[in-house]
C-alpha cells in the first residue's frame, strides 16, 4: 500500500520532536510568542462564552501545550480532550498532564469512524454527520504551513 501524505507528515513531526523536544520549535512554530498568541486568540473565543461549560477537542494536540495555556489563563468550565497520531507527542502531553484525556487517533485514516456532531443551543438541536478529517485542525495548518 502506498504511503499517505499524512504518514509523511507524522514522521516529520516525530523527527522534529526528537530534535527540538517539547518546545515551540518542536511543533514547527517559529517562536514561543507566536504560539502563545495563537492560543490566546482561540482561548479568547472560549473565554467569551461566560460561565457555560464547554468541551474542547484539540485535534493535532501535539504535546498538549494548549491545555497548559488554558490552565495558565485560569479558564474554568472547559473539559479538554487532546487527540493526536504522534505517540511521541502524546508521551510528552501525558507526562505533563497525567489527569487529562489524550487519545491516539488517526482521524484522516480511510477507515476512520464517521463523526456525529451534536450542537445544542437554546433548545435547538442540530445533528450533522461528517467525516472527521475535514473538521480536524491539522498540525500542518497549526504549524503555519502555507502561510
Amino acid at each position: 500500500m502506498a504511503e499517505r501524505p499524512e504518514d509523511l507528515l507524522l514522521r516529520s513531526f516525530d523527527a522534529r520532536i526528537q530534535q527540538a523536544g517539547d518546545t515551540a520549535a518542536g511543533a514547527f512554530w517559529p517562536n514561543e510568542t507566536d504560539r502563545r498568541t495563537r492560543f490566546d486568540v482561540m482561548l479568547d473565543v472560549m473565554a467569551s462564552r461566560g460561565n457555560s461549560q464547554a468541551v474542547l477537542v484539540d485535534f493535532g494536540c501535539g504535546t498538549g501545550e494548549l491545555l497548559g495555556h488554558i490552565e495558565a489563563r485560569g479558564l474554568t468550565g472547559i473539559t479538554y480532550i487532546g487527540v493526536d497520531r504522534s505517540e511521541a507527542a502524546l508521551a510528552h502531553a501525558r507526562a505533563k498532564f497525567p489527569d487529562a484525556t489524550f487519545l491516539n487517533l488517526d482521524v484522516t485514516a480511510p477507515d476512520a469512524p464517521q463523526a456525529k456532531i451534536l450542537t445544542v443551543s437554546d433548545g435547538v438541536i442540530a445533528a450533522v454527520e461528517e467525516r472527521s478529517a475535514p473538521v480536524c485542525l491539522s498540525r500542518a495548518r497549526r504549524s503555519g504551513a502555507g502561510r
